[in-house]
């Protein structure tokens, strides 16, 4: 049930029609009891939601009731009105999302799931259900990420392409061109993890008055979808371009820097621009990453001639790293909880 669950959530969070509205405003009243009823509270709130099912009038009304039962776990009565919906709506939401849930995500191989959604999209046509696209969306990327571990690149693809929610489809992307790209196909990773990395960007440098919840769950992507892109530019020592997209994230979100540090060393490398090279590579070494000695030594030795003064350099650099270990327990400190006080009244 945990797949629905999280499906509806989202649904619910990113869909604005006023019925949906309706249904919300009457989960956010008992919103109280879910969070901080009494047991007692509970279970009077369960009984009265299935007193009034007999009168509900769109199949709305029943899914919010399952999504409040669900909250307040109680398994049985959500059972009990979700199977009074499906009767009642056969072709509804609620018998797609059981579908969706009871046969599509327990089929166990990729052509039983292919089946499946094949079976799910004749009887639940997505035209009649415009409103909802990210259900489809979350099915087409789960039969896509088997096809790819199952080394069918060619169907991943193409389930990839049926999706969508352009704001979520990274979601889909990112892991199936992870998955190829460890099985050593870079030639259809790399377009989908560019994909993912363009539509993230997009979201990202979107003015701030227009980004809505959609835009930021997006751009949310931008720093794991543009490194992985860009480690297959360096890959194939297409350098001056890498250097080019991490230039343009770290603008757009300098927060990634630290992330980005190493990729952009080796582009820096890779287009000659070995003094800026230098100076991410001791920001790195003054963080503590030492991992990265050799490459430090290696390029101060370059740039100065001899590696004369780099015993002192170094030493340098770890002093820098004590004081920002030292300055990081000190914030930590501040926040610490003030200590009860044992005194008595």
């Amino acid at each position: 049930m945990k797949v629905k669950a999280l499906t509806l959530a989202l649904l619910l969070a990113t869909t604005v029609g006023y019925a949906q509205q309706q249904t919300g405003n009457r989960y956010e009243q008992y919103l109280p009891i879910i969070e901080k009823g009494t047991l007692v509270q509970k279970d009077s709130l369960a009984k009265t939601l299935l007193a009034e099912v007999k009168d509900y009038k769109t199949e709305a009304d029943y899914r919010t009731t399952i999504n409040i039962l669900r909250s307040l776990d109680k398994e049985n009565e959500m059972a009990t009105v979700e199977n009074i919906a499906k009767k009642k709506y056969p072709k509804g939401a609620i018998t797609r999302d059981a579908f969706i849930t009871d046969v599509f995500y327990n089929a166990s191989t990729s052509t039983a799931k292919e089946k499946a959604y094949t079976e799910l999209i004749k009887k639940w046509p997505v035209k009649n259900f415009s409103e909802e696209p990210l259900t489809y969306d979350y099915v087409l990327a789960n039969l896509a990420q088997n096809f790819a571990n199952d080394g069918n690149a060619q169907k991943a693809v193409h389930y990839l392409g049926e999706m969508k929610e352009r704001f979520w489809r990274g979601n889909g992307y990112i892991p199936v061109g992870q998955i190829l790209l460890k099985a050593g196909d870079t030639t259809t990773a790399a377009p989908l993890l560019k994909t993912a990395m363009d539509d993230s960007y997009y979201y990202l440098t979107l003015p701030e008055e227009q980004k809505d919840n959609k835009a930021r769950f997006a751009a949310m992507g931008y720093a794991s979808s543009m490194s992985a892109y860009v480690n297959i530019l360096v890959a194939q020592k297409k350098f001056t371009e890498a250097v080019e997209y991490i230039e343009n994230a770290l603008k757009a979100a300098p927060e990634q820097a630290d992330g980005l540090a190493m990729v952009y060393y080796k582009s820096l490398m890779g287009t000659g621009r070995k003094l800026e090279a230098y100076h991410i590579l001791t920001k790195l070494y003054a963080k503590g990453q030492f991992a990265v000695e050799d490459d430090l030594k290696r390029l101060y030795t370059e740039l100065n001639g001899s590696a004369q003064g780099y015993e002192q350099f170094n030493a340098s650099l770890r002093t820098e790293l004590t004081q920002n270990i030292r300055n990081h327990i000190k914030e930590m400190a501040t926040f610490k909880p003030a200590p009860i006080s044992n005194c008595s009244i």
